[in-house]
């Protein structure tokens, strides 16, 4: 097991190309759809698992094989428990396989939401301590936008998509979480076959609010008290069925911290059931000018139509920029029914 790790990893937070279908809500809960503040903003997020998740197995020292692999663990695996310790970090899951060098460990694990135990014997390096031949990360950082703020409750969603792995495509699971006042700096634009991208510095001593949930179609949490987010008129919830084709607005921070409303198109309403909701096409001169189309950093910008928050960017097509994909607000408040409350 590798000694030194990098906890964290700046990434835009869009892209995350597999999505898995969650019913919407039924008519009761739609009938709760609460008003809420569509914001638009960018912001930094930083997260730490609950475990610590394996991205790669490698031989140990003296070209051994992994103990892990060989012992049926796979990349993409949540480490939870070695032994009868919970595991919170990667610091911890070393400590304990250091210590374990030639001696048999049971190791639980999530995978694919599932628990799993195995029996590992961690291999000796060559200054005697433990490895099982993976490498491990227990937290991610990086920027995206904020969709809305529900200013009943000071709860707010981002995102619209799962903050996942980028090399395993594993969802995290939040131990602990933060949102940060972020400014873009640079725009690289979005070109056929290479999706752009937002670039901004967050402040990562200003807190603006906890990260509770990761789930498939965003992130949720609550803001501390008088933050700049809960600033803004609110405006209705529409429904998935009120989703028309036709003339739509999104709103995105693309320019230090201004957020402004640009004009694209809902060019599709996909059917019920399907994994994805809108296909949507950018037709804003001023936006194609400045970022070439949808790029990585605005998964979660607020979609606007006939004055209601109808839902939130989440990809782009990286063959054509100018198009993406959405999901509809009754979708992303249905995954997380604490919104209701």
């Amino acid at each position: 097991m590798k000694r030194r790790v990098n906890h964290f990893r700046i990434i835009p937070l869009i892209l995350a190309f597999v999505l898995i279908f969650t019913p919407v809500l039924s008519a009761s809960a739609h009938d709760a759809l609460p008003r809420l503040i569509p914001v638009g903003k960018a912001i930094g997020l930083k997260l730490s698992t609950d475990g610590a998740l394996i991205i790669g197995l490698n031989n140990i020292e003296n070209g051994n094989k992994s103990p892990a692999l060989d012992a049926g663990l796979r990349t993409g695996d949540i480490i939870t428990d070695i032994g009868a310790e919970h595991i919170d970090s990667v610091e911890e899951c070393r400590d304990i396989i250091a210590d374990a060098a030639g001696s048999q460990i049971t190791v639980r694990v999530t995978r694919s939401g599932e628990k799993m135990q195995f029996e590992v014997t961690p291999g000796k390096a060559s200054d005697g301590h433990g490895e099982l031949g993976v490498w491990l990360r227990d937290g991610i950082a990086g920027i995206g936008t904020v969709t809305f703020v529900n200013p009943a409750n000071g709860q707010f969603g981002a995102l619209g998509h799962s903050v996942s792995d980028s090399e395993t495509g594993t969802l995290l699971p939040i131990k602990e979480g933060t949102i940060m006042p972020a400014e873009v700096t640079t725009v690289v634009k979005g070109e056929a076959g290479a999706p752009g991208q937002l670039q901004a510095n967050f402040d990562p001593l200003t807190v603006l609010g906890n990260l509770l949930t990761n789930c498939d179609f965003g992130v949720f949490g609550t803001l501390k008290p008088d933050n700049a987010l809960s600033v803004g008129q609110t405006v209705e919830t529409a429904s998935r069925s009120e989703i028309k084709t036709g003339p739509a607005t999104v709103r995105v921070n693309v320019t230090g911290g201004e957020v402004r409303d640009y004009e694209i198109e809902v060019t599709r309403v996909y059917p019920s059931g399907e994994d994805r909701d809108m296909l949507l096409t950018v037709t804003d001169p001023e936006l194609i000018a400045i970022t070439g189309g949808i790029v990585q950093g605005m998964s979660g910008a607020p979609i606007l139509q006939n004055g209601k928050l109808i839902g939130a960017v989440t990809h782009v097509l990286v063959s054509e920029p100018l198009k993406g994909y959405g999901v509809s607000i009754e979708r992303m408040l249905g995954s997380n029914n604490s919104y209701f409350k």
